[in-house]
């Protein structure tokens, strides 16, 4: 995240959306994203994040990342895992009840242990 102090929202009506990047990957190419007449061997770096949903009744986490396991897999950088991210911006993951997967690539649903209280909703399609 690149805010470095964090203004918790007071009203249980009202949601803050945090986005947090936890890693990158500097080597991959615009042929990894587009199929086009372009220049396919340009690098076009992409950053992975995990979003928090919250205010002062209840926090919702979207997509859990992966963790430095699965990075070295598939030769991806972590700067930091994203549970552990999370717990030093004042989010405890053992305190996370909700947890909404919006699909379920290794980037997107990879850490569900680190939230061992969560209840996870996905689409029935996955």
């Amino acid at each position: 995240m690149s805010r470095t102090s964090i203004s918790r929202s007071s009203s249980s009506d009202t949601y803050e959306i945090l986005a947090f990047r936890y890693a990158t990957h500097k080597n991959r190419t615009r042929f990894d994203n587009f199929m086009s007449a372009d220049d396919h061997a340009r690098p076009e770096p992409i950053d992975y994040f995990v979003w928090i949903i919250h205010n002062a009744d209840r926090t919702i986490l979207v997509d859990t990342g992966m963790d430095h396991a699965e990075a070295k897999t598939r030769n991806r950088i972590i700067d930091i895992e994203p549970a552990k991210m999370l717990a030093q911006a004042g989010f405890d993951p053992a305190k996370i009840e909700t947890v909404i997967v919006s699909h379920l690539h290794y980037d997107h649903a990879g850490t569900f242990d680190a939230f061992p209280n969560a209840h996870f909703h996905i689409q029935e399609a996955e």
